[in-house]
């Protein structure tokens, strides 16, 4: 067995899935995937699970085909493997191998996931699509009678790390992130493959218009303040269109993607505006929202010099013209 866990692209992870229950009747060697019944259990937020039993975090929760296994076996209560800071080569030097200790009572001696932070976050999402997928197609239960809990480690600084902090905002709602579209690009493009599953029902992780401008307006007051509350309904008939626009997609559709924070993305809209030019008042708005998510006035200066050279010196001026009126002096 390879010390190195390797993640399978989507698409030969469910090719494998499907060829071999046509084939053998089994997924992932479980020979009778276990199919639930009509009762179910509540648990938290909600959520209802079909059994009450599934994998703690550990080396069996770290890949897709692992937890579709655990799926296929009865398990409908998933603890991923543990995320933190440290991925990757780096946590791999400091773990002791083989990372399941067999002198005694077979502990666990590994802290988190091998993989980097981003591949366990695609592993997890590539799981969640394929286990919604077979549950309609091999008719194993509801689609919705499983859930994913996530865990994360080890101290504050670590979780508030836009690292980590990405991978919650993730798992929370993975829609608009590129696995999330891989996994939907594939599935539309092999219904053929199924009996069951059809476009309306892989369409289950598409936002309605309603839930991207609510999101949107959510992501817009957490970076702008509680000013922009009724935003996306507000203006007159000339610029109501576009304030709802700004909100669903925008804000709905890019800022809550995973991979970077406000703050980072906040970073980027600041330099794009002010190389653009021609905008100023947008230039000050997102100015302030950059002071307001943390990134400092000394830090928007340096972006703005460094800028100088690509967007010459009238832009860089109006944009420092602009930081000045944000910090109110």
């Amino acid at each position: 067995m390879s010390e190195l866990m390797i993640p399978i692209p989507f698409m030969e992870l469910m090719n494998w899935i499907m060829t071999e229950y046509r084939q053998e009747g089994s997924v992932f060697g479980v020979h009778r995937p276990y199919v639930a019944g009509e009762k179910s259990l509540p648990i938290f937020g909600g959520e209802k699970i079909e059994t009450p039993f599934g994998p703690a975090a550990g080396p069996n929760t770290q890949l897709a085909q692992n937890i579709v296994a655990s799926y296929a076996a009865g398990s409908r209560f998933f603890e991923v493997k543990t995320v933190q800071i440290m991925d990757g080569e780096e946590l791999s030097k400091c773990v002791s191998k083989p990372c399941i200790t067999a002198a005694d009572e077979c502990y666990n001696c590994e802290w988190s996931t091998e993989l980097t932070v981003p591949q366990a976050f695609a592993e997890y999402v590539k799981a969640w699509f394929a286990c919604k997928l077979l549950a309609r197609e091999l008719e194993l239960g509801d689609p919705d009678g499983f859930v994913f809990n996530m865990s994360v480690g080890y101290d504050l600084k670590g979780i508030q790390s836009p690292k980590v902090d990405a991978y919650i905002e993730g798992m929370k709602d993975a829609s608009s992130t590129e696995v999330w579209q891989a996994c939907m690009d594939w599935a539309l493009s092999n219904l053929d493959k199924f009996e069951k599953v059809d476009e309306a029902y892989v369409d289950f992780g598409a936002a309605s218009a309603a839930e991207r401008t609510a999101r949107g307006e959510a992501a817009q007051v957490d970076i702008f303040g509680e000013q922009m509350k009724g935003f996306a309904a507000s203006g007159d008939e000339f610029s109501r269109e576009i304030n709802r626009f700004l909100s669903a997609n925008c804000f709905g559709d890019y800022y809550v993607r995973a991979g970077l924070s406000y703050a980072q993305r906040e970073a980027v809209t600041f330099c794009i505006l002010a190389a653009q030019g021609g905008c100023e008042p947008q230039l000050t708005s997102h100015a302030a929202a950059n002071l307001r998510v943390g990134n400092g006035a000394q830090m928007l200066k340096e972006l703005v010099l460094q800028m100088l050279p690509y967007i010459g010196y009238p832009r860089a001026l109006n944009a420092l013209a602009c930081l000045r009126k944000a910090c109110g002096n």
